[in-house]
């Protein structure tokens, strides 16, 4: 039997309560569509998104991200505006809609819009950091803001394309608390212009703090990743005005067409102007005019007609309007007002956002863990197996790659003659691209428990249809130093299927690990693991690895193994100075012939366990057997259970058994009352729910 490598996934319920907040929540595939705000010029400008006063009740964390590709020159765009609106181009943002730059969160640019950034007010002030990147005119950027205010540094975090740019440490404690005032906003400051003047897609706000894997999973997917979502705007509308949520907060907003700050406004002609406009005349007869910003805010009314810079009202404004102060902000509560046109169809366009298309009909459906190339994103890894690269692409040009969530094992089915086995995984290339590409696939042996002597027996096999027995094979070469088989000049094309097969036979591991912890213990760390059999087993290096996840790994020790055995066997290793505030952990396991395959991964904070349970389920969805990761707060004696959706208790995997504070590992096999669907994971001492989470079968 293999040697299993851990990696986890989980979520729970208690009775038939279904607990969705720490969920892995998946939406259906929509119409592949973006909206397009069109801001270019301050003549016309006005699109944006108002979805009222959302309380999300903001903890100490908090997550948002987009997707936005400008349409016109950041740049230049500042200065084709009066009065400088296009300045801090806004992308989504919490803000008071009679004061600036005092609400909860703002993810937009700088003021020459050169820079994307990320700013937060919390209960100890508000701060901003800055990204790296330089936007550009017709290129898709994901744009991640996240806060975690329980860090001691590092609490505020901005990535962009997976990649994190910017930290920031100078504020603390909780989101600032929502204020009545408080306007959720896209495209647009709430009290004010910074217009963005582009494409939008894939919105969402988490009340947690995503890591970087998961940020990265999310990238490309439609599938919502992280737990606490609490709004998703997936933007896939084709017609109407109504900006849906189809996250758990049903926060709906709606698209306006123009914006409107008033230069005069007569009672007797029941009318307003704002010279700065040159509109089409009477393109918004029958409209609905709304106040969203400044004095009498959130109140409506409808325009009869109009001329180019002068609106006619079918009744007096409730609120007289406060007039725009011109930058001056010696009117704070000016009055703005949106025109939304039922009528209108151009905000919604076909989106080229690079997000595969995983849903009914898609041409990755059953696929998963997407990942792409696409200008600005020219390598991506998908786990710590695969990564793909290209040495350029073409604007407009993307690359999506996903696989089939198989386990990393040999199968001799649909082979070419010269292949002995394949693994079973799969992995899908969905393109759109102007011409051939061609890039590199790398995998990582040491993963993948192939060493030196049988790296030079595989190839690459790429198929169109996904039956590899006529599949073309493609060689690379091994690098000894980096574990790693690279495959050059392979052909990355739409539909393609591809898998690593050998010519020899996939090297296995003959010990079946069925448990792996670490626990802190008067300062030192304690790892602990047992065996279910064992085979020609030499014993178990141990590896630390402190602080950051790419940092390096160092050998602590050795532990001899028990040879042969169908008797369950438990080994310790002490690590008496751990030497880092965070240590993460794990076991290569040697057999006697000198074939070596690592653990899976625990991790340890010093002074104590998470600050949190967590639980996670790995692979999910779950074919035939899984792990579950439990990390513990506290020593408890805990059950884990597996629910239907209908609160029916199928399966416990353990009842009671005492565990230490910090990371367990967790055997979860398939059991034939396990059909195809969704079931929930639950952690329990003998008093309450510790942690749930969603899991799916196939």
């Amino acid at each position: 039997m293999s040697f299993l490598v851990y990696s986890i996934r989980a979520l729970v319920i208690l009775g038939i309560v279904v607990c969705l907040s720490s969920a892995t929540t998946t939406f259906a595939q929509g119409g592949a569509q973006a909206l397009d705000l069109k801001n270019s010029t301050y003549l016309s400008h006005g699109d944006f998104v108002y979805f009222g006063s959302p309380n999300y009740e903001f903890g100490n964390t908090l997550t948002v991200a987009a997707w936005v590709k400008w349409t016109t020159d950041p740049g230049s765009y500042v200065n084709n505006h009066n009065e400088h609106e296009g300045r801090w181009a806004n992308i989504l943002t919490i803000d008071k809609h009679n004061a600036k730059d005092n609400g909860q969160f703002w993810l937009q640019h700088t003021m020459s819009n050169q820079k994307f950034e990320f700013a937060v007010q919390t209960t100890s002030g508000r701060s901003y950091i800055v990204s790296t990147t330089e936007p550009e005119e017709d290129i898709w950027y994901y744009l991640v803001g996240v806060y975690d205010g329980s860090l001691s540094s590092n609490r505020m975090k901005l990535y962009v394309n997976g990649v994190l740019e910017a930290t920031g440490n100078s504020v603390s404690g909780n989101i600032a608390t929502h204020s009545s005032a408080d306007r959720l906003l896209l495209g647009r400051l709430p009290n004010g212009y910074r217009l963005f003047s582009g494409e939008v897609d894939e919105v969402r706000i988490w009340k947690s703090a995503l890591t970087e894997a998961q940020i990265r999973q999310q990238m490309y997917s439609k599938s919502t990743v992280g737990s606490n979502l609490a709004s998703y705007w997936p933007l896939d509308a084709t017609s109407g005005t109504s900006v849906d949520d189809q996250g758990p907060s049903g926060v709906d907003g709606i698209f306006y067409s123009a914006l409107v700050d008033v230069h005069s406004y007569s009672t007797s002609t029941i009318s307003l102007t704002d010279d700065d406009k040159m509109w089409q005349i009477n393109t918004w007869s029958g409209c609905t005019l709304k106040t969203v910003a400044g004095a009498g805010v959130d109140q409506t009314n409808t325009v009869t007609s109009n001329t180019t810079v002068r609106l006619y009202l079918q009744s007096l404004c409730q609120t007289t309007p406060v007039f725009d102060d011109y930058g001056t902000t010696t009117n704070g509560g000016m009055t703005w007002f949106g025109i939304q046109k039922e009528s209108e169809t151009s905000q919604w366009i076909a989106s080229e956002a690079p997000i595969g298309s995983t849903g009914p009909g898609g041409e990755l459906q059953g696929f998963s863990d997407v990942v792409g190339l696409h200008p600005g994103v020219l390598t991506s890894y998908l786990s710590s197996i695969l990564s793909i690269e290209v040495s350029s692409i073409n604007d407009g040009d993307r690359i999506l790659l996903a696989h089939n969530g198989a386990q990393l094992a040999p199968t001799q089915s649909d082979v070419p003659l010269s292949v002995v086995s394949r693994l079973s995984r799969v992995w899908k290339i969905e393109a759109t691209t102007s011409g051939t590409v061609n890039g590199a696939m790398i995998f990582d042996c040491v993963q993948l428990g192939i060493d030196a002597t049988h790296a030079g027996d595989l190839v690459l096999l790429v198929d169109n249809d996904g039956d590899f027995s006529d599949a073309s094979s493609y060689y690379g070469s091994y690098d000894e130093g980096q574990g790693q088989y690279y495959i050059g000049n392979v052909p990355f094309e739409d539909g393609f299927y591809y898998t690593l097969g050998t010519q020899s036979e996939f090297n296995t591991m003959p010990v079946e690990l069925t448990s792996l912890t670490a626990r802190l213990q008067d300062g030192a760390v304690v790892l602990q693991w047992r065996t279910a059999t064992e085979k020609n087993c030499l014993g178990f290096e141990v590896y630390r690895q402190n602080g950051s996840v790419n940092g390096a790994w160092v050998k602590l020790g050795f532990v001899d193994g028990s040879g042969t055995t169908d008797s369950p066997r438990e080994y310790q290793y002490v690590d008496a100075y751990p030497g880092g505030a965070h240590c993460a952990y794990r076991l290569k396991q040697i057999d006697r012939d000198y074939r070596s395959q690592y653990s899976g991964i625990v991790t340890v904070a010093a002074g104590g366990a998470a600050a949190a349970t967590r639980v996670d389920v790995s692979p999910n969805p779950v074919e035939s057997e899984a792990y579950v990761h439990v990390a513990l707060a506290r020593d408890a004696a805990v059950t884990v259970e597996v629910y239907t959706v209908l609160g029916a208790r199928i399966a416990t995997l353990c009842d009671q058994k005492s565990l230490y504070a910090g990371e367990h590992l967790l055997p979860l096999r398939v059991s034939g009352t396990m059909q195809r669907g969704m079931y929930i994971l639950v952690v329990k001492d003998n008093t309450r729910i510790l942690a749930a989470k969603q899991f799916m079968t196939r």
